[in-house]
């Protein structure tokens, strides 16, 4: 029998999830029959010593598995990693380290032949490239690397105002290298964000029209909320191959229609998690965590 341990703080502690829902994700692992549940931990309170997993001192036994999901974990990220040396350890933290820069998934992604939006690293002193890129763009979007909920997100149509921004960026953030991408023409109301959960599109959502200003999505204090589900369907295909080309396990995706269809403009390691979209499918976060944790943890069963 798998050993199974759990890092999933509640809403309000840094995490997604109600703590009714963290209590009822505790107990359906609890209750299955084919995995031994070794509970719940907050990865602030462990020491890794030697490969063995300790919570305020005390040695826990050897997971085979360990399932994490909570904001600001990724600054854990040496302690995930090391975890994944001797247990499976998802979500994956090669996979969630890739999402958190959507540099590199984009380019992940690009080289798998998805249409992602046209993008650019650009040194903040290659004026020549910046110059070039607007002539042949028209606009660009000057993107925090792991940014969220629109914050940062800069359109630029005039090369000083690019110049200047980015040597901003330079000054203040020590950014060597400006992620730009390609503005495209777009309705708000054509938007489709996913939640993909084990693989496997749960639902479409948008943001409700209070969270868009023009072109964008600002939610300037990231209290998320303010969505309503949308079906899927035009983008699922595209974002199941997203996933898997990602290996991640829990993963978004926003997508905007253009003359030649959706493109994927941004990738989200914490997708939305709404009960109104859950409700709108029959389906719930726990139970589908629940069933993703064991068929990871006995995936032959």
């Amino acid at each position: 029998m798998k050993n199974v341990l759990i890092s999933v703080p509640v809403k309000g502690e840094g995490g997604f999830l109600e703590e009714t829902a963290v209590g009822r994700l505790e107990q359906l692992l609890s209750e299955s029959g084919d995995i031994n549940f070794l509970g719940n931990i907050n990865l602030k309170d462990c020491t890794l010593r030697n490969g063995e997993i300790f919570k305020k001192g005390e040695l826990i036994k050897k997971p085979d598995l360990i399932f994490w999901y909570g904001k600001g974990m990724l600054k854990y990220w040496n302690l995930l990693k090391a975890l994944s040396l001797e247990s499976r350890v998802i979500k994956n933290p090669d996979s969630s380290k890739i999402v958190s820069s959507k540099f590199l998934a984009h380019s992940l992604l690009k080289k798998h032949g998805l249409p992602v939006a046209d993008f650019a690293l650009v040194d903040y002193l290659d004026f020549d490239s910046m110059k070039k890129i607007l002539k042949e763009w028209g606009a660009v979007l000057i993107k925090p690397q792991d940014g969220s909920f629109g914050r940062g997100i800069i359109k630029v149509e005039d090369f000083e105002i690019f110049r200047d921004i980015a040597g901003m960026l330079k000054l203040e953030n020590k950014q060597q290298k400006i992620l730009v991408e390609k503005f495209y023409p777009n309705k708000a109301k054509d938007w489709i964000s996913t939640t993909v959960i084990g693989g496997e599109v749960v639902y479409g959502y948008r943001k409700n029209e209070e969270k868009f200003e023009n072109w964008k999505v600002f939610d300037p204090i990231a209290k998320g909320g303010n969505a309503h589900y949308v079906d899927p369907a035009p983008v699922r295909k595209l974002a199941e191959k997203a996933a898997g080309c990602l290996g991640a396990e829990i993963v978004g995706f926003d997508f905007i229609k253009t003359e030649k269809g959706y493109i994927l403009v941004d990738e989200n390691n914490f997708p939305g998690l709404y009960d109104e979209a859950f409700s709108a499918v029959n389906k719930s976060p726990e139970k589908l965590m629940c069933k993703m944790i064991k068929q990871e943890a006995i995936p032959d069963r």
